[in-house]
């Protein structure tokens, strides 16, 4: 699902897996959440690279593995993000 920030995105996804109840909503910014609340040094030098393509960040390579771990357990998955860039998005995957 692909959208601007506060267009409905996890709204409609959330009213997806209230019924049919087969699908996990998978959101980056829940990893992030996690590292602020978890490794807040971590995520500040996270956020420092924020924009910078050469080395992907935690959060990112923390995203692609629960992503990868969902489709090896055969879970039916929602991306909800905001990567309007084709790039972005298919790097999130894998």
């Amino acid at each position: 699902m692909i959208g601007k920030t506060h267009t409905g995105k996890t709204t409609f996804a959330q009213d997806i897996v209230k019924r049919l109840n087969t699908f996990e909503i998978l959101e980056a910014d829940a990893v992030s959440l996690f590292l602020k609340a978890n490794f807040p040094l971590l995520r500040e030098i996270d956020k420092s690279k924020h924009g910078v393509w050469e080395t992907p960040t935690l959060k990112l390579l923390l995203f692609q593995d629960i992503v990868k771990y969902a489709f090896v357990n055969n879970l039916n998955v929602i991306l909800a993000n905001s990567n309007l860039s084709t790039k972005v998005r298919s790097e999130n995957l894998f």
